[in-house]
């Protein structure tokens, strides 16, 4: 599933809205879906696990460090704004754009 993905800059990077789908098989970045990226984490959203790992699948896809990615509203919801410091849009989208099969 592929579409544009709504981006904007702020404070010195850009944020955008990830869709998280957590206990997936598999975790990693899925696509643009519902104007947000999707993306499949193994932890259940318990104790803020499934956000770390969304992080951690975030800074690993984007090739930024994990303390670049930061999710900056909605962390109790499976929608959420993520902030990623340091990159610009057309960074991002280049990325979501490129293949998704990063682990």
């Amino acid at each position: 599933v592929s579409g544009a993905l709504p981006v904007r800059p702020g404070a010195g990077g850009v944020e955008f809205t990830v869709y998280a789908a957590p206990r997936s098989a598999k975790p990693g970045v899925r696509g643009v879906q519902a104007d947000a990226l999707k993306v499949a984490v193994r932890s259940a959203p318990e104790k803020g696990r499934a956000n770390e790992e969304l992080v951690d699948v975030l800074a690993d896809f984007l090739g930024v460090k994990r303390g670049a990615v930061e999710i900056v509203a909605g962390a109790g919801m499976r929608r959420k704004r993520v902030r990623v410091a340091g990159m610009s849009a057309a960074a991002l989208l280049k990325a979501v754009e490129g293949p998704l099969s990063k682990p």
